[in-house]
């Protein structure tokens, strides 16, 4: 079978023969100006919500500025070294690392606590390594546990020389069993 040709009407201008494109052409170029300005009016649309384009009586998302809390200043720190401690348990391989940051109630005490840091250093590993692995992984244990070390801190450094305690890492492993 033969296909034919789709055969558009012919005119004549000047010299030579010229197919008509005339109603075809008027629906491509219409829907293509309005998809154009379709698109167009959505882009400006949207950067002026958005803020990009200054347009009155529309706003986009505030820029909201962020401004420091004014309350209690954290006093001066001390980060002691990262622990490891192996934790209290039956089967042994159970491992917590941990490391501290104190926050010294007056700066004139900073020198006289990291002149003790050894002492501090005992204490903390010894409340540690007397923990379980059940405890450590208790909700509310992290908590349970800075005001302990708070607590026994205080009392060998003096009362109220150490205003907070905050881990600054706290990972714990559990052995396979």
């Amino acid at each position: 079978m033969k296909r034919q040709k789709e055969r558009l009407p012919l005119r004549t201008k000047g010299r030579g023969l010229e197919p008509s494109f005339k109603n075809k052409g008027g629906k491509v170029s219409f829907f293509l100006l309005g998809l154009i300005g379709f698109l167009l009016s959505g882009g400006l649309g949207a950067a002026a919500y958005l803020g990009y384009l200054p347009v009155s009586g529309i706003q986009g998302r505030a820029k909201e500025e962020v401004k420091p809390k004014k309350g209690i200043e954290l006093g001066p720190t001390i980060k002691l070294s990262p622990l490891i401690v192996n934790l209290k348990g039956d089967h042994g391989g159970d491992y917590l690392k941990t490391t501290l940051i104190l926050e010294v109630d007056r700066k004139e005490w900073v020198e006289e606590i990291q002149s003790r840091i050894s002492s501090l250093t005992d204490i903390v590993i010894s409340t540690l390594c007397d923990k379980k692995i059940e405890e450590v992984k208790q909700p509310g244990f992290k908590e349970q546990l800075r005001k302990e070390l708070l607590d026994k801190v205080n009392v060998s450094q003096g009362p109220g020389k150490i205003r907070q305690i905050y881990f600054d890492e706290f990972l714990y492993q559990q052995a396979v069993r």
